[in-house]
């Protein structure tokens, strides 16, 4: 790593808060294979230094943040895809979603995935679970044979058929680091997508056909779109998108149908849920499985509870099967300010207002620490399981189970210390909005997501293996640009603007603009690096980048 760590958690978290609940690593390593990453393992369990995964840091709830020192373990280069046999592929936990289907179309195709298309494979054992195509196969770990994982005692293989295998799933690597997945596939189908206005009432009735994938959504998130793709696309009522695989049993009429081009716009929309980040320039969600015949009632009240912070919800709700669906709750906010306070107390009220309502928390890092008996029906069996694999408390220690938090455990505490908080809340006036950013790079550096979508097709980052020079590196530096020594601003100048960062960007940020703003500026300060930019090219050249691009 460079001389400061760079990359991020995506939540954007008040200092004083950070201070108090987590601690700075003391070291990141990022092992090229397993035999470096089992060596850093037994390091690390000879000498009891903390270790903390990190896959490609999309959770926003600060799984990959450290709360003693220890070390950070970046998983991004254990990326190699195996080969399809018998509809199976072993995959290392490092690749992502995009490499993977990548590697098996047009042939195959992945189940179940999740909306962060660029997050690991690694990453959803860890942390997800539920996502596109959960309605027909259920959860991740439905379609996971094995997985191999590197603990206290060394690398051992966990099969579906072993009791411990489903202690893996949604427990943030407290057992170990996952290392290889090996991934059920199928064929490629063909499907169609169809766009009907429909209320929650519908939106339950169709969670219990015979489709891929139903998803609500309701006004304010398609006037969200709407306005981010700066033309009325969408039309705005409450609406449902239904996926229609041709192996489904549904056959049916659906009444109030849009323009199938729209249907097929809002689903390809579905890889970019961060884009309205732009708008705030930040966004707060709160994530919930629950019971969809709760989802009414629930919505109801947090609408209410919103509008005394001043904010107006979205709702998004994806069915995943057994009569649940994930909701997904967000607002755009200020990232400044006492404001913002208010809104991070909101996350944590819709949260519990949610729990009232038979929801359990999507995931729990820190943030979510205290739901963790909602989230957990089984905890004392995990810890016990912990003790056995992890005496030392080696891995990802005092969080997702146990450790600090802002709020109380205790459910009726707990709901006690939010409800009165919610009384006093200041409600901000129009004033203190964010009015936006003056150029492209500005706006780029407040609304990067840092979901390292562009990391995984930046060709800079392919040549030099620097991610300090990616996009949303050069991002983050770009937020202290006066303090960019004569070197680091040289390896600003790394870039083809071959535009790909732009294209997979999930807000849609004006990346190649932002990239000649921020050039300008350097070159105004130090000159162009005319030399180290013909070596950098010289490079592309012998290793012929430009036909991996084409291939990407």
């Amino acid at each position: 790593m460079t001389e400061y760590y760079y990359v991020e958690d995506q939540a954007d978290i008040p200092q004083f808060i950070r201070d108090l609940l987590t601690k700075s690593p003391a070291r990141v390593v990022t092992p090229l294979n397993v035999d470096e990453l089992r060596e850093v393992v037994e390091k690390a369990v000879e000498e009891g230094v903390p270790l903390v995964p990190r896959g490609a840091a999309t959770s926003a709830y600060g799984g990959i943040i450290p709360i003693k020192e220890g070390v950070v373990v970046n998983l991004s280069k254990i990326n190699k895809i195996g080969e399809v046999k018998g509809r199976c592929i072993w995959v290392e936990a490092g690749a992502t979603w995009s490499n993977v289907y990548e590697k098996i179309s047009p042939t195959f195709d992945v189940l179940a995935y999740p909306t962060s298309w660029f997050s690991t494979i690694g990453g959803w054992v860890a942390t997800g679970g539920y996502g596109i195509h959960s309605m027909k196969f259920g959860h991740f770990s439905e379609q996971v044979e094995a997985i191999d994982v590197i603990d206290s005692y060394g690398m051992r293989t966990v099969r579906r058929r072993d009791p411990e295998f489903k202690y893996y799933f949604g427990t943030e690597g407290q057992f170990g680091i996952i290392v290889r997945i090996k991934l059920r596939i199928r064929k490629s189908v063909a499907s169609t997508v169809h766009l009907i206005h429909g209320n929650l009432e519908a939106f339950e009735r169709l969670s219990s056909v015979k489709v891929s994938h139903v998803v609500y959504y309701d006004e304010n998130r398609l006037r969200e779109i709407n306005e981010l793709s700066k033309k009325e696309i969408l039309s705005l009522s409450d609406s449902i998108l239904v996926e229609v695989e041709e192996d489904d049993e549904f056959v049916g009429v659906f009444e109030n149908e849009e323009e199938r081009w729209k249907a097929n716009y809002l689903w390809n929309e579905r890889f970019f849920p961060l884009r309205s980040k732009k708008m705030g320039p930040g966004i707060l969600a709160s994530e919930l499985v629950m019971p969809i015949e709760r989802l009414k009632d629930f919505v109801r009240k947090i609408e209410k509870t919103a509008h005394r912070f001043g904010v107006s919800i979205s709702i998004e709700a994806h069915a995943v099967g057994n009569g649940r669906c994930l909701v997904i709750p967000s607002f755009t906010t200020n990232k400044r300010g006492l404001t913002y306070l208010a809104h991070l107390f909101l996350v944590l009220t819709l949260t519990q207002i949610g729990t009232e309502y038979g929801g359990v928390p999507y995931g729990t890092g820190i943030w979510n620490l205290p739901f963790v008996h909602e989230r957990f029906s089984n905890l004392a069996e995990l810890m016990s399981y912990k003790k056995e694999v992890d005496p030392q408390e080696i891995f990802n220690p005092m969080k997702t189970f146990q450790g600090p938090t802002l709020l109380p455990s205790n459910p009726r505490l707990r709901k006690i210390i939010l409800s009165t908080l919610s009384k006093f809340v200041f409600v901000p006036s129009k004033k203190e909005s964010d009015k936006g950013c003056k150029d492209a790079l500005a706006e780029s550096i407040n609304a990067c997501a840092k979901c390292s979508a562009c990391v995984s097709v930046c060709p800079a980052y392919y040549i030099t293996g620097d991610e300090t020079i990616t996009p949303r590196g050069k991002l983050y530096k770009a937020r202290n640009i006066e303090q960019l020594s004569r070197d680091e601003a040289e390896r600003m100048f790394f870039c083809l603007h071959c535009g790909r960062c732009e294209e997979v960007c999930q807000e849609g940020l004006r990346l190649l603009e932002s990239w000649d703003l921020l050039e300008d500026i350097l070159r105004e300060r130090f000159d162009f690096p005319r030399e180290k930019v013909e070596e950098f090219v010289a490079e592309i050249d012998r290793k012929d980048v430009y036909k991996i691009i084409r291939s990407w």
